[in-house]
């Protein structure tokens, strides 16, 4: 499996663009910036796969399901970090 580590890198990758559009949603000036637009294309298209779920104290749980789904993903298919 050579393609296994950059697979890892890629699931990684998206990890920390869906932490840093969390992250940017919490600050005002950021939030319409082209970077946080850009990380909104990036991320949307996976992330409102998990719309369904209802905000918890004006918190938006999405975000955090996709990481906890994506990192057991990655657990799970490759069963040690490179």
């Amino acid at each position: 499996m050579k393609f296994a580590p950059m697979i890892y890198w890629v699931l990684q990758t998206y990890v920390a663009l869906i932490v840093l559009q969390i992250i940017g949603s919490w600050m005002a000036g950021f939030r319409d910036s082209a970077a946080m637009r850009f990380l909104d294309k990036l991320t949307w298209p996976y992330l409102r796969l998990f719309g369904f779920i209802p905000p918890m104290a004006g918190f938006d749980l999405a975000p955090v399901i996709g990481v906890v789904i994506l990192q057991s993903l990655a657990r799970w298919v490759f069963k040690q970090p490179f």
